[in-house]
């Protein structure tokens, strides 16, 4: 049992890596400076090349990367472009709804299924089996 969840943890972790790094990627070749996307259609070049310098776009891929996956495994996802808020808070606002949600769907669903598969048992062999 131990051995199991020992690999399926691993499973886990390599996947989650995978997942980052796929994220990264694709963030770093979207077409258009976040830089500039922020600051809006009137900002000065100073002024994008300063963000980029203080948001560390302007360092190598490598160090990006490197520097992307530490706050990750920190547990800071950065700050959102669109509301300048940290990712984290933005998250923990849309937890109660998302679980809310995930939970009335279960109770719909378990009450749906208990009885169609009791009933199914029930007629086996037949056409609602």
């Amino acid at each position: 049992m131990l051995k199991y969840l020992v690999r399926r943890i691993v499973g886990m972790i390599v996947v989650m890596f995978i997942v980052l790094t796929v994220v990264f990627v694709i963030v770093r070749i979207a077409p258009g400076d976040p830089a500039a996307l922020m600051l809006g259609p009137d900002a000065t070049p100073e002024e994008a090349m300063d963000l980029r310098e203080k948001m560390g776009l302007n360092r190598p891929i490598l160090i990006q990367y490197v520097g992307f996956m530490a706050q990750v495994v920190r547990g800071d996802l950065g700050s959102s472009l669109f509301f300048d808020l940290p990712v984290t808070s933005i998250l923990a606002q849309r937890a109660e709804p998302t679980i809310f949600l995930t939970l009335f769907s279960l109770i719909i669903a378990v009450s749906i299924a208990v009885p169609v598969g009791i009933y199914a048992a029930y007629r086996r062999n037949s056409l609602f089996d």
